[in-house]
Formats: C-alpha cells, sequence, structure tokens
C-alpha cells in the first residue's frame, strides 16, 4: 500500500516547496529592521494561507475546513494544560520575572496567530488527507515525524544546537495536536487555538516575562506535564475513541 498517491503527492510537494520558500527567504538580507522582518514573516504566512485556501481547498478541493464545535469536543479541553508549561515553571522564578512591551511583542503575536493557522493548514489538515494511512493513530504519528522534522530550518537558519529540542517538543506537540484533529472530527478551530497558545504563552509571552535560564525545576515541569498529557489522552483513547482508530 502506498503511503500517498502519486498525484496527491505531487500536489503536495509542491505546497510544501511553497511552504518552504515563504518561511526560509532571507529576509535579514534585505533589511536589519526587526519590525520589518516581522512584518515580511507575516505577509509570507498570510501568502501561504491564501494559497492553500483558494488553490488547495477552493479550487483542487483537497480537504475541507470543519469550523464547528461538538458537545464531545470538551474532551480536548484538559489538554489545554500543555499552552501553560512555561508558565507554571515562571511559579518558581518569580524574582526573575519582568513583563517587557513594545510594539516588536504586538508583531510577535500578529506573527504567531498566522504561524499557527498556517502549519495546522499544511501539517494537520493537509496531510492528513492526503496520507493513505487507514490506522487514525498511525496517522498521527507520521504527520507528528514530518510535523517536527520541518522544524529542523530553524536549526539550519541559527544552528543553535538548542533549536534542535525543537524537533522533540513540536513532535509531543504534533502528537497532541493531530490526535485531537483525528478524534474530534477534524475541528480546525480547536487545534488552531491550542496551537496559537501554545506558541504564545511558551515562547512569545515566556521570552517577555522570563530573564533568566531554565534548569532542572523547568524540565521536571515539562515531564510532569508530559506524562499528565499522556496519560489522559491513552486514558480517553481506550475509553471513547479505540473503535473509530481504524477508518472503515
Amino acid at each position: 500500500m502506498k503511503l500517498i498517491n502519486k498525484n496527491e503527492g505531487l500536489d503536495l510537494l509542491i505546497t510544501i516547496c511553497i511552504f518552504l520558500f515563504l518561511i526560509c527567504f532571507p529576509i535579514d538580507l534585505l533589511t536589519k529592521n526587526i519590525y520589518l522582518i516581522y512584518i515580511f514573516q507575516i505577509i509570507f504566512r498570510v501568502l501561504f494561507i491564501f494559497y492553500v485556501l483558494i488553490f488547495v481547498v477552493y479550487i483542487n478541493k483537497k480537504f475541507s475546513i470543519n469550523l464547528s464545535f461538538q458537545k464531545s469536543d470538551t474532551l480536548f479541553i484538559p489538554f489545554l494544560i500543555i499552552v501553560f508549561n512555561n508558565l507554571i515553571f515562571l511559579l518558581f522564578k518569580q524574582k526573575d520575572t519582568a513583563f517587557t512591551y513594545n510594539f516588536e511583542f504586538i508583531l510577535q503575536i500578529i506573527l504567531t496567530i498566522f504561524v499557527s493557522i498556517s502549519e495546522e493548514l499544511l501539517f494537520r489538515c493537509y496531510f492528513h488527507k492526503t496520507f493513505n494511512i487507514k490506522n487514525k493513530l498511525t496517522k498521527i504519528i507520521v504527520s507528528s515525524l514530518f510535523f517536527a522534522l520541518f522544524h529542523v530550518v530553524y536549526f539550519l537558519s541559527s544552528f543553535n544546537p538548542l533549536d534542535l529540542i525543537r524537533i522533540v517538543y513540536t513532535f509531543g506537540l504534533g502528537l497532541v495536536l493531530g490526535f485531537i484533529y483525528e478524534f474530534s472530527n477534524h475541528n480546525f478551530l480547536y487545534i488552531c487555538l491550542l496551537h496559537f497558545l501554545f506558541n504564545f504563552l511558551n515562547n512569545d509571552l515566556f521570552i517577555n516575562l522570563y530573564n533568566g535560564t531554565n534548569d532542572y525545576v523547568f524540565y521536571i515541569v515539562s515531564i510532569i506535564i508530559s506524562i499528565v498529557t499522556s496519560i489522559y489522552g491513552i486514558s480517553i483513547y481506550f475509553l471513547y475513541f479505540k473503535k473509530s482508530a481504524i477508518n472503515q
């Protein structure tokens, strides 16, 4: 059984190339102004979103977007604990906390919104639709691996070994987002909201709040939240979703 149909694989490859071109475009070679860099990054993300919505969703009808919530979606609310990972860590580091607010922070928030939408359109909606995998858990794992590996581009742009950590935690985030997407009738709003909150609270806000360094407390908090999230996900899978894990 082929993982991806040849024609659909070609369309997906074109979309991936467009995505990589836009997010890897060397804006800093054109300008050193941090505000302009953020603005261009926002514009490129918006362009990709319009491309997917117009050419992939509307014209080629590769997948549809579900924007409605169902009562059963409340089962996924406890997964929101992952978005507070770094803020829980800050409870132990309050003396090193000081909020800084400027225009750059506003641009970071706007960029994070469009990053969340663009990545969920590609990695959850399009990838999930394209992979010819009947077992939903396998599909979640495969798409999460691709989601994690794509974040290698951050390392290639900085060659900072710490950026390799992105591959680890984005794989975990991908598992959570993929799990919610598959078993919530492909609820696009929920995964976009969770993705945005995760990036905003654990990155944008965290960087603006914390002036210290991550120590053993940070990793203990992260491990505990990962374990709690995993136990909850496994529990609701066996209680509610196991029978539907294989597509008919």
